[in-house]
């Protein structure tokens, strides 16, 4: 077994010396002779419990801290001739750049938040990111996410204090569950302040086991008002399968289906599953077989395997920015995943189009 985990390990580091990482300086906003004249402009909130770091504390860290609210304006320049015109395919060092910041107490940041949600049907989005991820990669990651959105969102980042490290996992775990209180009572805080909205979650990785934990606290909790208007898609969670059962126990059904996105081939969570003693994780399941099937229809939830879109990084453990790049509008809002409106399990090809489907009853 230290054998094993020793290869993982050198694994995970020759596969991680392939993604250039932003540092810290690229939270600075950038001079205008900086910035691409073609640039699309992206507001995004922030809400942290890292600690502060850095010069009059511009940056974030890996300490817990209380929490800190922002408003980001993101440059993010067009696709370049060497990349193609496709979303996900983008050096976070090179592609974004910070127009503007400014920190916000809790109420002015409620206030900025509500003059950006002009429409009454436009929702709420928020995103919790997952393992090893640094504030500015979150961050842009988001960004990236909202640039190709067809309509109009305004996203909101909640950062929990990942170490950023590859050898971090269980740091990570720790910090996760230390972020469950903060981001429980961010959800109480949105739906104090915009009663009328839905609340749409999209965890990622160890972000979406963060998410599962605070939904079964506030169910729990009697917070029943609230999780009605809550939707959740997790994006490859890193979750076992039988403690999200478990989790699924607690939280009972949603106004809508929850919705899972897949892929057998995640090397993330391939090897998160075998230094968990060989569980399989809930984002690497098979669409396809029985058991997974069962699941869905046991659970009430949407199933989806989108192992046939291409890979957004070495791990192909983000293929849901392949997913926002192909349809605009089915990362957070509309479109593919809204139509599959049946709990169950089902596979996309390459264009979005369902090859099999596995239908249970109406949601």
């Amino acid at each position: 077994m230290i054998y094993a985990r020793l290869v993982l390990a050198a694994l995970v580091i020759a596969l991680a010396g392939c993604a250039p990482r932003p540092d810290d300086g690229l939270l600075l906003p950038a001079a205008p002779e900086n910035l691409s004249p073609h640039a699309q402009e992206v507001t995004v909130m922030t809400i942290s419990n890292r600690n502060r770091t850095g010069p009059d504390g511009q940056f974030y860290g890996t300490a817990h801290s209380e929490m800190h609210r922002e408003e980001f304006v993101i440059a993010v320049a067009p696709a370049r001739e060497d990349t193609g015109s496709l979303l996900f395919d983008r050096d976070l060092s090179r592609d974004f750049a910070v127009v503007s910041r400014r920190a916000l107490d809790a109420p002015d940041w409620h206030r900025a938040l509500r003059a950006q949600h002009r429409t009454a049907d436009q929702p709420i989005v928020l995103f919790v990111h997952g393992y090893n991820q640094t504030f500015q990669e979150s961050l842009f990651r988001l960004a990236q996410i909202s640039a190709g959105m067809a309509s109009e969102v305004q996203p909101i980042l909640f950062s929990w204090p990942s170490q950023a490290s590859l050898m971090g996992y269980v740091a990570d775990r720790d910090s996760a569950t230390v972020a469950r209180d903060d981001l429980a009572q961010l959800l109480r805080d949105l739906h104090r302040n915009m009663p009328n909205r839905d609340i749409m979650i999209a965890g990622h990785s160890m972000g979406s086991w963060l998410v599962m934990e605070v939904l079964r606290d506030l169910r729990r909790g009697g917070e029943n008002r609230l999780l009605r208007r809550i939707q959740v898609g997790l994006a490859a969670p890193d979750i076992d399968v039988a403690v999200f059962r478990s989790q699924m126990a607690a939280v009972g059904q949603l106004s809508r289906p929850l919705t899972i996105l897949v892929s057998q081939d995640d090397i993330a969570l391939g090897m998160s599953g075998r230094l968990a003693e060989q569980r399989t994780r809930l984002g690497a399941l098979d669409a396809s077989d029985p058991r997974t099937i069962a699941l869905a229809e046991e659970l009430g939830v949407r199933i989806i395997d989108v192992s046939a879109f291409p890979a957004a990084d070495d791990f192909h453990h983000e293929r849901f920015l392949a997913l926002a790049a192909f349809h605009p509008q089915s990362a957070m809002q509309a479109s593919i995943i809204d139509q599959l409106r049946f709990a169950g399990a089902y596979i996309l090809d390459t264009s979005g189009q369902v090859l099999r489907r596995e239908i249970t009853d109406d949601f």
